[in-house]
């Protein structure tokens, strides 16, 4: 190939790698391509320069994020006053300002040095979707977990390994492979050493004790009643699914966030008629509503019990930048937010876990699913059960709500515990321990979900080790930020006098080379 050729192929490298890997999430959901598209990003951190690294980490990071988030442009559309480009717009900043993160990351694996940059690149990697997850607006949306969450190794490993120990699994073997494209065999070692790591931690999440608790019959619905629909419609048919849910035995009820607009805390006709319904149904009602303290606002999640009323009341305490709040507000006050309940709600200030009659739930809020931590402290905290209500209407018919459902399925099986997760329009789970589906409700349907699952226990193992291995990646990042400015301040190592080895004893080593394509800059 010649020398132009070559700068075409790099050139082009990076987009089709972010492009790649973004087609491994929903939708369309091509897992086995994450790992190919993540080692040629890789490849080229490790064959850069670290200002070129930084260039192509953008550059991929780029079109992976505004491919992945190209359902943003339907929320806008669908719910703002916004023209199609302004959506545009709001989806590649959105891109772009994610895509600053794998720049970084690049940046500094491409500083370790020919040696070190894939393995730094693999822990960055990890890292990133770690600080993702902790800053004052978060959004982990896009973890390398969430695309292997519908197969069964996915599954497996999350009951060992939690979402961020499989992210720095696949990390890794995508980190081995960009060592055989940069034609650096001598690491092949690494290969049967991540390789080995892996079935250890298959093994480990395969050995792992399942419920052995009496199983517990519950349910969830699905109304898919439209947005527009009176409030007096959407109970009613809310009420309809319960009766057949308490009728084929069910003794717990999830519904979705919001399920019908009203305020439990607020109207008490409609607080009376859910605690009739309880009643006359001998069933628990786990629900979602607005709810409010002095001048605040909270999405809550509230239980009502069949033999006492309503009992508890949680409110979500992760909100959704531009939709349940807005950020920087004393800047940005007169922007509005982009969901139709936009706005003001406040966040709740700690666990609450739900007393129901089949065992204690911890209530995920919407978007509170994609967060590991949040389920990790509900399964401290006691819960033997997690339920998440969710409104993914507003995604419109994208590849959203397969996103959200990929992120959320993970609680499952790393928590240890069950997953009821009731969304308005779909799309609506009950998971097992295990990770697995026993029953689904897709977009638009209307039904009702009944299974017999057995409520979980003991330590959370998964999102344990998860949650330490995410942790220790973001020490190691920093110690890699902290000897790369050290090194800075040092200035360059003193080099031998041409002709004579590097070090005493040895020859000058020869660099690596790398294939067509992924040359050292």
């Amino acid at each position: 190939m010649t020398p132009a050729g070559r700068r075409a192929l790099r050139a082009a490298a990076a987009p089709l790698a972010g492009a790649g890997l973004a087609l491994a999430f929903p939708r369309p959901g091509w897992s086995a391509l994450a790992v190919p598209s993540l080692a040629v990003l890789f490849a080229l951190a490790g064959s850069a320069r670290p200002r070129r690294a930084a260039a192509e980490g953008f550059a991929g990071g780029f079109v992976f994020f505004s491919l992945l988030l190209r359902w943003f442009a339907a929320v806008i559309l669908e719910h703002t006053p916004l023209g199609g480009g302004a959506a545009a717009g709001a989806v590649l900043a959105s891109g772009a300002l994610l895509a600053a993160g794998w720049a970084a990351a690049a940046w500094l694996a491409a500083r370790t040095g020919p040696g070190a940059a894939l393995a730094s690149a693999a822990i960055l990697w990890v890292a990133y979707e770690r600080l993702r997850e902790a800053v004052p607006a978060p959004f982990p949306w896009g973890v390398l977990a969430a695309a292997f969450a519908g197969s069964a190794p996915g599954r497996v490993l999350a009951r060992s390994v939690g979402s961020a120990g499989i992210s720095l699994l696949a990390a890794s073997l995508a980190a081995v492979l960009a060592s055989f494209l940069l034609r650096r065999p001598r690491r092949f070692a690494a290969a049967l050493g991540w390789g080995a790591v892996a079935l250890a931690a298959a093994a480990a999440g395969l050995a792992l004790p399942a419920g052995q608790r009496e199983r517990a019959r519950v349910a969830v619905v699905q109304g898919a009643v439209p947005a527009e629909a009176a409030a007096v419609e959407k109970f009613e048919v809310y009420a309809g699914l319960t009766r057949r849910a308490a009728a084929r035995g069910a003794r717990l009820v999830v519904w979705p966030e919001s399920a019908t607009g009203l305020r439990i805390d607020a109207d008490r006709a409609y607080r009376r008629a859910v605690e009739r319904l309880a009643a006359e149904t001998g069933t628990d009602i786990l629900l979602g509503s607005v709810t409010g303290r002095g001048s605040r606002w909270f999405n809550s999640a509230v239980l009502v019990r069949a033999d006492v009323g309503m009992a508890t009341v949680s409110a979500k305490r992760v909100l959704v930048p531009f939709g349940e709040y807005l950020p920087l507000r004393p800047l940005l006050g007169e922007v509005p937010a982009l969901a139709a309940e936009a706005g003001d709600f406040s966040p709740g200030a700690s666990a609450v876990l739900h007393p129901a009659r089949v065992g204690r739930i911890g209530a995920l809020v919407c978007y509170e699913a994609v967060f590991p931590g949040l389920a990790l402290e509900f399964a401290r905290e006691g819960a033997s059960f997690l339920a998440n209500l969710t409104n993914d209407t507003w995604f419109g018919w994208t590849s959203g709500p397969f996103q959200h459902l990929a992120h959320a399925v993970l609680r499952a099986p790393e928590t240890g515990r069950p997953l009821l997760r009731a969304a308005n329009g779909g799309i609506s789970v009950i998971v097992d321990a295990d990770g697995t589906v026993e029953g689904r409700l897709g977009l638009g349907e209307r039904g009702v979900i009944v299974a017999d699952v057995a409520p979980g226990g003991g330590a959370p193992v998964g999102a344990a080790v998860g949650r330490a291995v995410a942790w220790a990646c973001v020490i190691l990042s920093f110690a890699l930020l902290v000897s790369g400015v050290r090194h800075d301040r040092s200035g360059p190592p003193r080099r031998a006098p041409a002709g004579l080895p590097e070090r005493p004893g040895h020859p000058p080593e020869r660099p690596d080379t790398a294939p067509d394509g992924c040359e050292h800059a």
